[in-house]
């Protein structure tokens, strides 16, 4: 049995909201980056800074980083973002990882309070790491991100991320003012 590293993360970068469909395009979310701040951008999503930082650690940040922690973080930016599949499938052969299982770090936080932003933003999302998932032959999967304010859309988007390489649904403790266990999320 091989090594699987069930909680890795993938920062989300301006190439994920390249999936936008073209009547979605009003929803891109925008990289905004504050005077004096040279390592974390915001996104800026329906006109509200919303979602975690995008750290921006140049490689000798990184190497700090490392040495404070005891842990080599010195990976490129691209392999974090996924703007290059082969080189994060080559740093999982070196740590003898076998399958990686993406978590999206954009929706740890709730980005909009809008059904059709969300059913824009997670559909990008979703055809994103489904393309990933194709291009790194299986070895990355993925947990779908559904847009759980148009349960309709979720649906259609729960069956698109099953034909297409992820193998969970990430879900928040509390969506909006619902708990998971909410009547509105069955079935």
């Amino acid at each position: 049995m091989g090594w699987i590293d069930a909680d890795a993360h993938v920062v989300e970068s301006p190439l994920t909201w390249d999936y936008l469909l073209p009547s979605e395009q009003k929803f891109r979310p925008q990289l905004f980056q504050p005077e004096g701040e040279s390592q974390r951008a915001h996104w800026v999503i329906d006109g509200k800074i919303r979602g975690l930082f995008r750290f921006t650690y140049s490689a000798e940040d990184l190497i700090k980083k490392s040495a404070q922690i005891g842990r080599d973080m010195t990976t490129t930016m691209a392999t974090r973002d996924l703007a290059d599949v082969a080189a994060r499938i080559k740093h999982m052969d070196e740590l003898g990882i076998d399958i990686q299982v993406l978590y999206p770090s954009i929706f740890l936080d709730p980005c909009t309070d809008r059904p059709d932003t969300d059913v824009a933003l997670c559909g990008a999302y979703n055809r994103w790491l489904a393309h990933v998932w194709k291009e790194s032959k299986g070895r990355l999967r993925w947990m779908a991100s559904l847009p759980l304010l148009s349960m309709s859309d979720a649906l259609d988007q729960l069956k698109f991320a099953k034909e297409n390489g992820a193998c969970g649904v990430f879900m928040r403790p509390m969506e909006g003012a619902r708990q998971i266990s909410d009547p509105y999320f069955f079935p």
